[in-house]
């Protein structure tokens, strides 16, 4: 149903798109659109341990790890050839259960970059949920608050007296550097002409110009950057 309703959001039901357009099409409109469809789908009462699989002799996988569209394809879609399913927590958020200066529903903008992000993931995986290789579920401490409290207080126990720098991983570190990377080439141009003026005073307004035009390229070619040409709201949450 999801996936139905995805299509027409984006367009893609009435006509092919690729996905350079669907970017530059999108809109805060239409990120709204997409979490309240998810919020709709998953309420808040909804029983998600009558919804998962039982034991039935198939064996099955349950995978843990970054939930990134990049990360996906080497990290867990190869289990699914050594596993009859392999159960992956959805890339969307639940806004129904956030705070509203943190919901993609009331604070679109903020999502720009993640909207891409999930939708990029959840078209890499449906051809394998189709398939029933793939299941994808949402977060379960969305619908049982217990269970959150419990995981964050085992973290916290855990993590006493621990240096996380031991446990960091170069492939998420590179992640997180492509991420911080996108979300400076999303600020608007001006925005982006004034960093340049302080970064490089020693260049003049043309060889400037140039370096933004070569980071405009660089947003188009890069298949996670945002290419969503609505403005920013003003004030503090914009």
């Amino acid at each position: 149903m999801f996936y139905n309703a995805l299509e027409h959001v984006l367009g893609l039901a009435e006509t092919e798109k690729d996905w350079v357009t669907i970017r530059r099409e999108m809109t805060d409109e239409k990120i709204k659109q997409i979490y309240h469809l998810y919020e709709g789908l998953w309420p808040e009462q909804t029983d998600l341990l009558q919804l998962l699989p039982k034991p039935d002799g198939t064996p099955r996988a349950i995978y843990t790890g970054a939930i990134h569209p990049d990360a996906i394809a080497d990290y867990a879609l190869g289990a699914s050839l050594y596993f009859g399913e392999l159960i992956i927590q959805h890339p969307f958020v639940n806004a129904r259960i956030l705070n509203p200066k943190f919901s993609p529903v009331k604070n679109r903008s903020a999502y720009r970059q993640e909207v891409l992000k999930s939708i990029a993931f959840f078209y890499t995986v449906m051809p394998l949920v189709e398939r029933g290789l793939v299941n994808l579920i949402p977060d379960p401490c969305d619908f049982d608050k217990h269970l959150r409290d419990q995981m964050w207080q085992m973290a916290r126990s855990r993590s006493v007296g621990n240096d996380p720098r031991i446990y960091e991983d170069h492939r998420t570190k590179v992640l997180m550097r492509e991420d911080a990377q996108r979300g400076i080439m999303s600020m608007p141009q001006r925005a982006l002409r004034s960093q340049m003026q302080k970064v490089f005073p020693d260049k003049d307004e043309a060889e400037r110009e140039t370096m933004l035009q070569a980071m405009l390229r660089l947003q188009e070619q890069d298949p996670l950057a945002v290419l969503q040409q609505e403005p920013f709201e003003s004030g503090e949450g914009g």
